[in-house]
C-alpha cells in the first residue's frame, strides 16, 4: 500500500529541525531518512543528482535545495526550508512544478509572526498571495492560521497554514523552544537568560543615536530570544549551531507535545498529515 504523502514548507532550517523533532517524538514513530534508497520513491524527483543546484560550476557556496524526509510504515513527510518568509510561495511553486513530482496528499505552510502583523493577518496575506501568484495549485489555502481544509473542487489535497508560535500570539520558533527549555533544561535556560540580559544591559547603551551594526540582529524583535537559545545550545553542543542542538538534544520531548503552545503545533501536524 502506498504511503500517504505530506509536503511542508517552513521559513528556515531551524524550523525544519523543530518540525522533524516533533515528528520523531510523537506517537506515530516517524524516522529520519538519510539516503535516497530509504526515501519513498514519491519524493525522488526532489533529490538532486548534482551539486551545486542551479548555480554556476564555479559557485561552491550554493546550498542544496532539498527537503528533509521523515517516514513510518504508512506516511511519508518532506519538510523543506524556503529560505525566508518571502520565498515560501516560490518554493512551493517550484517544487510542485518539478518534472515527475506528483500531487501530495497534504500541503502545509509554516511561518513566524515576529513583525507588527498578527498571525491572522499573516495567514490572510499568505492566502491572498497564493491565490494571486499560484492559481495553478487548483484550490484555495485557508486564510486563517491553524486551519486544515479538506480538498474542495479541483483541489486534490488537504491544505493548512500554521503561524508560530500558536496561531494566536505574535512571536517565533524561539518562543516555542523557550517554552520547552523551561521543562527540559530549567537551570541551563536560567543561566542563558541571565547571560543574555547582562549582555543587553552592558553592551547596548539605551540611546537612539547608538548605531553599532555589530548588534543590529541582537536588537531585533526576536534577537534576545535567539541569543538565549544559542547561549544554551553552546553548552549542549559546543561549536555547533542551535539548529543542531534542536535536532540532537532534549529540547522537544514527548511530554512537551501534550501541553502549551507546542501541543498546538503537534495537533496541527497530526490533523494535516494523518
Amino acid at each position: 500500500m502506498a504511503r500517504r504523502t505530506t509536503y511542508i514548507v517552513v521559513e528556515g532550517p531551524h524550523d525544519v529541525e523543530f518540525i522533524g523533532r516533533i515528528l520523531r517524538q510523537g506517537p506515530h514513530a516517524f524516522h529520519y531518512q538519510n539516503a535516497k534508497s530509504k526515501v519513498d520513491s514519491f519524493w525522488h524527483p526532489l533529490i538532486p543528482n548534482s551539486y551545486p543546484v542551479g548555480k554556476p560550476p564555479n559557485d561552491f557556496l550554493g546550498r542544496i535545495s532539498m527537503p528533509i524526509f521523515y517516514q513510518n510504515d504508512t506516511h511519508t513527510v518532506a519538510v523543506q526550508s524556503a529560505g525566508g518568509i518571502s520565498k515560501i510561495v516560490a518554493r512551493l511553486e517550484e517544487t510542485l512544478a518539478m518534472p515527475g513530482v506528483g500531487e501530495p496528499d497534504a500541503i502545509g505552510l509554516i511561518l513566524d509572526s515576529d513583525s507588527n502583523e498578527t498571525p491572522a493577518k499573516r495567514a490572510t496575506d499568505l492566502a491572498a498571495t497564493l491565490a494571486k501568484d499560484a492559481p495553478h495549485l487548483l484550490g484555495a489555502f485557508p486564510n486563517a492560521p491553524g486551519v486544515v481544509v479538506q480538498p474542495v473542487g479541483p483541489a486534490k489535497n488537504r491544505r493548512g497554514v500554521f503561524v508560530f508560535p500558536d496561531n494566536a500570539s505574535q512571536g517565533t520558533l524561539e518562543d516555542l523552544l523557550l517554552e520547552c527549555g523551561h521543562t527540559s533544561y530549567p537551570k541551563l535556560l536560567g543561566l542563558a537568560i541571565a547571560h543574555v540580559d547582562a549582555a543587553a544591559k552592558n553592551l547596548i547603551p539605551p540611546t537612539a543615536t547608538w548605531t553599532n551594526e555589530d548588534h543590529d540582529e541582537f536588537k531585533s524583535v526576536s534577537g534576545k530570544k535567539k541569543a538565549t537559545i544559542a547561549s544554551a545550545a553552546a553548552i549542549l553542543k559546543p561549536g555547533r549551531t542551535s539548529q543542531m542542538s534542536v535536532n540532537d538534544n532534549r529540547w522537544i520531548e514527548p511530554g512537551n507535545l501534550a501541553a502549551g503552545k507546542v501541543k498546538t503545533v503537534a495537533d496541527w501536524l497530526n490533523n494535516l498529515i494523518l
